[in-house]
Order: C-alpha cells, then structure tokens, then sequence
C-alpha cells in the first residue's frame, strides 16, 4: 500500500485499497498528501530501497533513492531535513510521511 501511496496510484484515504485493509472503519475521503525528504538522508535509502523490494513491476519509479532527487510519481512535497517533513506535513491535511527513528526519539524524549 505505501508503494501505491507514493507511486500516486493510491490517491486518497478512502481508496478501495486502503479500505480493505480497514473493515469497519470509516476512512475520510481526502486526499492522501505523500511527503519526502527532498534532501540525500539515509531515510530516502531505507525507505525507497522498501518501495522497490515491495513493488517490483513498477521498475524504476522509485530510481534514485539513495540520494536526492527520489522520483516518486506520487509525491505531493518534499522538505530538507527531518524537521523540515514535519512542518510541511502538520500544515497539509492528508499527509503521510517518513521521519527518521533518531529524530522521533529525541523528539519523544522532549515531548
């Protein structure tokens, strides 16, 4: 499902496939805003080295992970830095994002 989300084929929180995966629950029907790290980070390789292990027929719309420039179809944005993702998440209803572990963890420890 991530793959769909950030290859643009998965377009909004209450597609068909989402809602599958969800009996019962009522997903809004709004649109899914998928969020980057536009700068290189380790989280571009973890997370777009995943998106291809899981979604092997797309070939290359997630080339270039391992740096910056990630070519997902389905982004909506993208931001330096992992502070950077929050913010431009937190002001787009819809969002979902990756941040990395390290940073979750020491904003845990502030919180």
């Amino acid at each position: 499902m991530l793959s769909g989300i950030y290859r643009g084929t998965i377009t909004s929180w209450n597609a068909p496939a989402l809602a599958a995966l969800n009996p019962g629950v009522a997903l809004p029907d709004l649109p899914i805003v998928a969020v980057h790290r536009s700068d290189g980070a380790g989280n571009n390789f973890v997370v777009t080295s995943y998106l291809t292990k899981a979604d092997p027929p797309t070939g290359d719309h997630h080339r270039g992970g391992h740096h910056r420039g990630v070519a997902h179809p389905g982004r909506r944005g993208g931001a330096v830095g992992d502070s950077g993702v929050l913010a431009l998440c937190k002001a787009q209803a819809g969002c979902v994002a990756f941040v990395g572990i390290s940073y979750q963890t020491r904003r845990s420890k502030t919180a």
